[in-house]
Formats: C-alpha cells, sequence, structure tokens
C-alpha cells in the first residue's frame, strides 16, 4: 500500500500490517501504556519519582486479545522479549532510589485489564527486601504486594517454584504458549497457583470489593496506612485513585472507575 494511503492512527496502521486488533475493546486493550511512579521520602518529604526503568512485554494473540507478559526492567537498552520467569528487581529504579538518597515507600502502576489476581503471567512484584508495589486494574480495584524480609537464598527458592510451575503448567498446553494464555479456566488456574507462592514472600492485600480492617474500624473505605511516611503532605488522584501522605501516615485511597 503507498504510503499516502496508511492510516496515520497507530490502530488502523497496524492493522493494515496485519495485526488482528479489534475495532474497539470493552477492556483489555492492548495498546495502553503502563501508568504509574514511585513514592519514596527525600529529605523528610513525600515525594513522586518517575524514572524510565521498564520496557512493557505484550503480545497480541491471533484473535486480537492482549497477553500481558510483564516488564522488562533490565539495564540494556535492547528488550529480552524473550519468554521466561525471571525476579522483578529493577536495578535502575533502585539505584535511582540508592544514589538520591530516598527512602522508598510504594511503586504503584496501572494494570491492563480487570484481573482477580493483578498479576502478568511471567514477572513478579518487585522481589526486594523494604519494597512495596500496588497495582490498579481498569475497574479501579487495586492488590498491594509489600516484600517480606528475605534472604537471598529464599528469593531463589521463590523464583525456582515459580519457574517449575510455569514449566510444568506450560507442559500441560505441549509448551505452546498462547495455548496456556487462550484457556482462561487453565490460565486462572495457573494465577492462583502462583499467587499462593509469593504469599512466601510478600503480604499480599486486595483494595475494594471486599471489607478491609479500616472499613471494619470505621476508617476510610478502602484504604490502606502505610505508617510513619515522614513529614510533608502529598496527594496524587487520577480515575483510579487517591494517594494523600501526610506527616504521620499515608492513605492510599481507592474509588471505582
Amino acid at each position: 500500500m503507498p504510503a499516502g494511503n496508511r492510516s496515520r492512527f497507530l490502530p488502523g496502521f497496524l492493522q493494515e500490517e496485519g495485526f488482528p486488533l479489534k475495532e474497539s475493546y470493552a477492556d483489555g486493550d492492548p495498546l495502553t501504556t503502563k501508568r504509574g511512579g514511585t513514592i519514596v521520602i527525600d529529605k523528610g518529604r513525600v515525594v513522586i519519582i518517575h524514572p524510565r526503568y521498564f520496557v512493557q512485554r505484550r503480545l497480541i494473540d491471533d484473535e486480537g486479545n492482549l497477553v500481558d507478559i510483564g516488564l522488562d526492567e533490565s539495564f540494556d537498552h535492547q528488550t529480552m522479549f524473550d519468554v521466561k520467569v525471571r525476579p522483578s528487581v529493577s536495578q535502575l529504579l533502585v539505584r535511582c532510589v540508592s544514589s538520591n538518597g530516598y527512602i522508598p515507600i510504594l511503586r504503584y502502576g496501572s494494570f491492563p485489564y480487570a484481573s482477580d489476581f493483578m498479576l502478568p503471567i511471567l514477572d513478579t512484584p518487585m522481589s526486594s527486601n523494604g519494597w512495596a508495589d500496588l497495582l490498579i486494574d481498569t475497574r479501579g480495584k487495586a492488590k498491594l504486594f509489600i516484600a517480606k524480609e528475605k534472604t537471598e537464598a529464599e528469593w531463589y527458592e521463590m523464583m525456582k517454584r515459580l519457574r517449575d510451575l510455569f514449566y510444568s503448567e506450560l507442559a500441560r498446553k505441549d509448551y505452546h504458549f498462547l495455548g496456556l494464555t487462550k484457556d482462561r479456566a487453565h490460565l486462572n488456574q495457573y494465577l492462583s497457583k502462583k499467587l499462593e507462592i509469593l504469599v512466601f514472600a510478600f503480604s499480599v492485600a486486595s483494595v475494594l470489593g471486599q471489607e478491609s480492617p479500616n472499613e471494619r474500624e470505621g476508617g476510610i473505605p478502602g484504604a490502606i496506612e502505610v505508617p510513619d511516611p515522614g513529614a510533608g503532605v502529598i496527594g496524587l488522584e487520577n480515575r483510579h485513585a487517591s494517594i494523600i501522605a501526610r506527616p504521620s501516615e499515608a492513605k492510599l485511597i481507592f474509588a471505582a472507575a
């Protein structure tokens, strides 16, 4: 097709190139971009930083559906787009936080579709002591993963169990990756087992969709409290969440989209 007749918009251009994109998506649009940041303490103030530390890895299957593999958080400028289970430890983010003397509170980000698990197929939450990951899906629901204090050997043991799980489930599909991702019942079973393994190394909390301790105690509905983040006040609001930090507490307040 002559260049002058090509679509000027990315979805149309990709369709012309043979990508089986649907005309519209009620959820799980493959062309969405991950949004998020990292909340840290900087010299007694709570601030949000946005270092560039990842490349998102996604596939579009032959039915036009999103397959969320996870993030490439390596040092390399070239993306390692391979089917490989590995821990999420963003050395670029860790280096940024360390070199600036920040104290990390929370890394937060969007999840590209409605999910009870909020886990990519291959990757893990931030697998490093002292870190926490908050994922917010397209319904406004969220899941918080707080890394427990683990030795290096224990982190390796967790990853070995995750790799063994992935390859055993893949073997049930004759090692056909899309065979696993397109079988929703099997995929949910795999993600449920993956979450069971992650609980060994993470404290996991769901927000919205079930009663939180704060609601039972008359606090703010759907709020997670992070104790003593330091001085300062900061607020972040979008259609998914409000994150408010004050000198004596930090609250993550969620509202349905």
